[in-house]
């Protein structure tokens, strides 16, 4: 976003250095170790079956899930994103990095502000740390 706020409204000290970088973010060395580790944590403590469509393009992996799993699934990205911290995930209209959850400020604007009222349940973070077991058990 920092990026295309720089080249929609240039400043000559910021349009200058990303005008001729690739917008491709790189996938760093252990992060498919990492997405597979998650996606294993997944199923085993929270029964949450995920097919991990990886692709090259604008998206490193994309799931498919239900709407019913977003708080699952806000487990799932708070994790992966601290074990992958400079990588930003996005999930519908969050953006995830290192831990943290972000959104656009009010809504359309292009600049990202930490998303105060999203957070995942204590009972799936006791869940996700292996503290409680899931329902199913």
């Amino acid at each position: 976003m920092g990026a295309l706020v720089a080249l929609m409204k240039p400043k000559p000290h910021t349009k200058a250095a990303v005008a001729n970088r690739a917008g491709d973010q790189p996938w760093p060395a252990g992060a498919d170790e990492a997405l597979d580790e998650v996606v294993s944590i997944a199923q085993d403590r929270l029964g949450l079956t995920l097919d991990v469509h990886r692709a090259e393009g604008d998206y490193h992996f994309a799931f498919s899930v239900a709407r019913t799993s977003l708080p699952e699934m806000l487990a799932v990205a708070r994790d992966l994103s601290q074990r992958i911290p400079e990588t930003w995930l996005t999930l519908g209209r969050l953006y995830v990095r290192g831990g943290t959850f972000y959104r656009r400020k009010f809504g359309n604007r292009l600049e990202l502000v930490v998303a105060k009222n999203v957070s995942v349940p204590r009972e799936l973070t006791a869940r996700w740390r292996g503290e409680a077991r899931s329902p199913e058990q």
